[in-house]
């Protein structure tokens, strides 16, 4: 498996600000869900490639077919989902007219009036974006700028009800990274009056550990998950986690090639050891 290091933010510029604490997120959440998934993919020209995926979460089957492909800068997406019948469609555009801009618009069938559209640059000093939410005369309008660089940013998002002229959503944050650490704090002080704080840092080239902190301070409530991994071999990953509610977990990812990935959870409760442990199974092929 490659160094966890190559996660780290882009080089030459601020992370998006959605992005902003995605490297502890990923820690502390990424092959932690539940259930039992297989995932094959099959690629063909054109970098196109089509992925069909089951998960099966206590009795509910789950399925997904998914089709990509690129012509030029133009990335397409289509999806297909059993739980309500949805077909998804998106399609990307990279260095939309200019280095740094993408633009993108999805839309989805029944539904269509809930689709999405985006304009997104990244600079060397600026990562912004805009997104119209919902394809009717009064959309949600979310826009976001995250400013400074690679190392050191600041930045901040708005969602705005054109329909109600309200506010829906506010937050602002400012994160600081090097080689081997990575930290950020973002604040939701009008909605959800709320602030998360993001941690990791490498012990070593092959062990990480990380740290998402969120408190509700109007409600007094307050969440906390610690995690760690540790990259055995070039195969073999070790990951661990344990919550403030008492829940641990450890996941073993297996790679024996770089078409197929085999992961294995498992979960219990530390204040309920009578309960049932959540043992999680995937496996994931590419076909080439």
């Amino acid at each position: 498996m490659a160094d966890e290091r190559k996660a780290s933010p882009r080089v030459g510029g601020p992370p998006l600000f959605s992005d902003v604490g995605k490297q502890a997120k990923d820690l502390v959440t990424k092959g932690f869900l539940g259930g039992h998934t297989v995932m094959v993919s099959s690629r063909g020209p054109r970098a196109a490639t089509i992925t069909t995926t089951a998960t099966i979460v206590q009795d509910v089957t789950v399925g997904i077919v998914m089709a990509t492909f690129q012509e030029g800068n133009t990335t397409h997406n289509l999806s297909f989902a059993t739980t309500g019948n949805q077909i998804q469609a998106q399609s990307t555009i990279a260095n939309f007219g200019l280095a740094g801009l993408t633009a993108g618009v999805q839309t989805s069938f029944p539904g269509g009036e809930y689709g999405k559209a985006h304009i997104t640059y990244q600079h060397d000093f600026a990562a912004l974006h805009a997104k119209i939410h919902g394809f009717k005369a009064a959309p949600d309008l979310e826009l976001s700028a995250n400013l400074g660089n690679k190392r050191i940013f600041t930045g901040g998002s708005l969602l705005y009800n054109t329909e109600t002229r309200n506010i829906g959503m506010t937050k602002a944050g400012i994160g600081f990274t090097t080689d081997d650490f990575t930290g950020s704090l973002v604040i939701d002080p009008l909605i959800a009056k709320s602030f998360d704080l993001y941690f990791t840092r490498f012990l070593s080239p092959r062990c990480q550990v990380g740290t998402h902190i969120s408190r509700l301070y109007e409600k007094g409530l307050t969440s906390a998950k610690v995690a760690g991994s540790y990259i055995y071999n070039s195969q073999t990953t070790l990951k661990g986690r344990f919550d403030d509610r008492g829940l641990v977990a450890g996941l073993l990812q297996f790679s024996p090639n770089p078409l197929v990935t085999f992961s294995l959870l498992a979960e219990v409760n530390s204040t309920d050891l009578k309960a049932h442990p959540n043992i999680g199974v995937s496996l994931s092929y590419v076909a080439v």
